[in-house]
């Protein structure tokens, strides 16, 4: 299966053969991230949230955080024009995933009754963990930081 081919079949709306060359590609080139990307795209936007949520654990085992930049990156030209199939929290959560907003996604899945959905239970949990990885490589950066100022007053006192 052709990507462009998929891509036409996403951005028009026929989401079941965009999800079925995307999968048929898959089945070829399964390092494809585009293809993987957009599949999540077009499963959301078809409604299957588990499938989605599936994929996406997937991609975030193998590549952590920078899945969520080859989501976003792979998808935006998509967003604005495929329409999401539901608006509740879970779909808001993934689309939010997808345009790259680790923070305010997880604050969205984590408002949702997810016991229906165990990929998005586990989607989740990674997520969250992503996110404590995040805060404490922030903090890490603001100590040393902060260690680094006071270190020069300390030479600058000295001096």
């Amino acid at each position: 299966m052709n990507e462009m081919l998929a891509n036409r079949y996403l951005l028009n709306g026929d989401l079941k053969r965009a999800i079925d060359g995307y999968r048929r590609l898959l089945a070829e080139c399964p390092d494809s991230e585009s293809a993987r990307c957009r599949l999540v795209l077009a499963c959301l936007a078809e409604g299957r949230l588990e499938e989605a949520a599936g994929e996406l654990n997937g991609m975030i085992r193998k590549a952590g955080l920078d899945a969520l930049g080859c989501l976003e990156n792979n998808s935006e030209p998509f967003l604005a024009q495929v329409m999401l199939s539901a608006d509740t929290p879970m779909t808001k959560g993934l689309g939010l995933l997808l345009s790259g907003d680790l923070q305010r996604a997880l604050f969205m899945l984590n408002n949702d009754n997810l016991a229906g959905f165990p990929a998005v239970t586990d989607l989740r949990r990674q997520l969250a963990d992503l996110a404590r990885g995040l805060n404490a490589s922030t903090h890490n950066d603001d100590d040393a930081a902060e260690s680094d100022r006071v270190n020069s007053l300390s030479n600058e006192n000295r001096q």
